[in-house]
Parts: structure tokens; C-alpha cells; sequence
């Protein structure tokens, strides 16, 4: 996978997310039995992830050079989770509406449901991401401008409107 710093090629389409492997494991696979996870755990922890073309499109709106822009390259290499949540909001959106041939707010339970996990996840825009907590960064590790488009987009998506949250 090509590195997610260039912006400007921005091969972020696919994102790859590694789960830490667990420091050992207790009996029955439990914590405290000192035991390593095996590579076969390791790489079945490992997943790709395809961000939604809006999404992209988002990121590649953002002006080469900025703290913005910054922000963003570190938020796509440490797979930032606000930015694959609301991705994965807007490709639940577009799964639900192919499936059932209908917009997601129709679904009167989790056409619920999804609405509030959208409003929760963009009240969490209001803090840093969780990539610059984790690094201990003094600059976010996401553009809100970019992600507030990728809520849009998903509610957008889902059938619901401003009126709606």
C-alpha cells in the first residue's frame, strides 16, 4: 500500500487498520497465561478498509500545506476512528438503501438508531480525534471541515435532513 502521506496522489481509498495483538492470554485464552499471540492472530486482526468516494472526494478538497491537511495525513495513517465511523455510517446508508430500495430514515428502529450515532459521533467532532489523544499530539488528527462533509454526505444518503436532527 502506497504511503497515505501524499495528499496529493491520496491512495486513501483503502485504508488498512491493525488491531494490537493481545500481550498475552490467560487459560482457555484468557488475560494472565503469558502466551504471545501467533502471526496467523496477528494478520487475522488486520483488515482493509474501503473509504467511500465522498469521503475521498472530501479529503481531496483539503488545501496542500495546512494544519488542516496535516491533520488529516496523520488521521488516515493512524486510522483514525471518527473518520472510519462516519465513513462507515455513510456506507451503511448506501448498503441499506441498495438493499432494501428505500432510504434508511424510512426504517422506523434503525433508521433511529443510525440517526443518533450520527449526532453522537459529530458531538465527538468537537474534541481531537483519538489517533492524537493516543499520540499524545498537541494538533488533532482529523479536519472537522472534512468529516463535518462526510456527515452530510451520510445523512444525505440516509434520507434524513437538517429538519431531522
Amino acid at each position: 500500500m502506497r504511503d497515505l502521506m501524499d495528499l496529493t496522489v491520496l491512495d486513501a481509498e483503502a485504508v488498512t487498520v491493525r488491531a494490537a495483538p493481545p500481550r498475552s492470554a490467560g487459560p482457555c485464552g484468557g488475560p494472565g497465561s503469558g502466551t504471545q499471540a501467533s502471526s496467523r492472530e496477528e494478520h487475522d486482526m488486520e483488515s482493509t478498509t474501503q473509504l467511500q468516494p465522498e469521503t475521498v472526494s472530501a479529503i481531496h478538497r483539503l488545501t496542500q500545506g495546512t494544519v488542516s491537511t496535516d491533520a488529516m495525513r496523520f488521521g488516515v495513517r493512524r486510522a483514525e476512528p471518527l473518520l472510519l465511523g462516519l465513513d462507515g455510517l455513510l456506507r451503511y446508508a448506501k448498503a441499506y438503501g441498495a438493499r432494501f430500495e428505500q432510504a434508511l430514515a424510512t426504517d422506523a428502529v434503525l433508521g433511529t438508531h443510525w440517526l443518533a450515532a450520527a449526532q453522537g459521533l459529530r458531538g465527538l467532532l468537537n474534541g481531537d480525534g483519538a489517533a492524537a489523544y493516543e499520540a499524545d499530539r498537541r494538533t488533532d488528527s482529523k479536519d472537522n471541515g472534512v468529516l463535518e462533509a462526510v456527515f452530510w454526505a451520510a445523512l444525505r444518503e440516509a434520507g434524513f435532513t437538517e429538519e431531522d436532527l
